[in-house]
């Protein structure tokens, strides 16, 4: 078995922390209250491709490594316009979610209540001027 050094990433505790399942609530911001299809390959091989299908608004449990990917399914929008020479030039205008899975791990669905109106009330740390 070959050593692991200093600096070297450990691959078997990664992948066993990205196949961990966390719970968490699927969100489908471009098409609400519709499913959802995918199919994802691990960065890892061995796994074979998933095929996933979740409801919006649907609590479960998946791999964080698929959470992870979730969160990241978006894509850019852009904004055009004109420099002073009348050259038109691009810039991102926004980042649109398609998907999310919101964790649930530290914020139960079951503790949040039933009427679901949570308060939260945060002062800055610096006064802005």
């Amino acid at each position: 078995m070959k050593a692991v050094k200093k600096g070297d990433i450990n691959l078997k505790a990664l992948r066993e922390k990205l196949r961990e399942p966390v719970k968490g609530q699927f969100r489908y911001h471009e098409s609400p209250g519709s499913t959802f299809k995918f199919s994802y390959g691990s960065k890892f091989k061995g796994i074979p491709i998933e095929t996933y299908i979740i409801a919006d608004n649907e609590v479960r449990y998946l791999p964080l490594e698929v959470a992870q990917h979730l969160n990241s399914c978006s894509y850019l929008i852009f904004d055009t316009f004109k420099d002073a020479n009348g050259k038109p030039i691009s810039r991102i205008k926004k980042k649109e979610r398609r998907v999310s899975f919101d964790s649930l791990s530290f914020n139960p669905i079951e503790d949040v209540g039933d009427d679901n109106n949570l308060i939260v009330e945060a002062e800055p740390l610096v006064q802005m001027k």
